[in-house]
């Protein structure tokens, strides 16, 4: 994602929901080639196609929890199952299953263990389920909120 975001001419297929447990190589190449040629077409053809799922952009603190924005959200997402795979951690920078609730194009998360949080994160982890898209199927991007000191 660094890379991404800070390298021209770069994109970023998210395939987190095409992995399994065991094995960071997806056996279902399909959705992985599809993704691809998306970047493709978008950033080397400049085709109008949706190549992007919903990517972290900010956040806001609010209620002893954090409202966090995101860049190819404009249409809100699509949740299959319950939400899941948030953190919430303060200044201790010790994690907590966080609650998710989707306000639109937003995603309020909070913690009770963390009453002033500082950091958060989303799917985190070598594996997870992936329950939160866009529009266009592509999974919300793993992420985390600050890219220094955290564990």
């Amino acid at each position: 994602m660094r890379a991404y975001q800070t390298v021209k001419n770069t994109g970023i297929a998210v395939i987190t929901d095409c992995g399994e447990l065991d094995n960071i190589h997806p056996t279902d190449k399909e959705p992985v080639g599809i993704r691809l040629a998306l970047q493709a077409l978008a950033g080397v053809y400049a085709q109008p196609v949706k190549a992007f799922g919903p990517i972290y952009q900010s956040y806001v603190l609010k209620n002893s929890g954090m409202e966090l924005h995101f860049s190819h959200a404009e249409n809100g997402f699509v949740v299959r199952g319950e939400p899941a795979g948030f953190e919430l951690a303060g200044e201790d920078k010790n994690f907590s299953p966080a609650k998710a609730q989707i306000c639109g194009n937003r995603i309020f998360i909070s913690c009770e263990q963390v009453p002033e949080p500082k950091y958060a994160r989303y799917n985190w982890f070598n594996y997870a389920d992936v329950t939160i898209f866009n529009e266009t199927g592509i999974p919300l991007a793993p992420f985390r909120t600050s890219m220094q000191d955290e564990k």
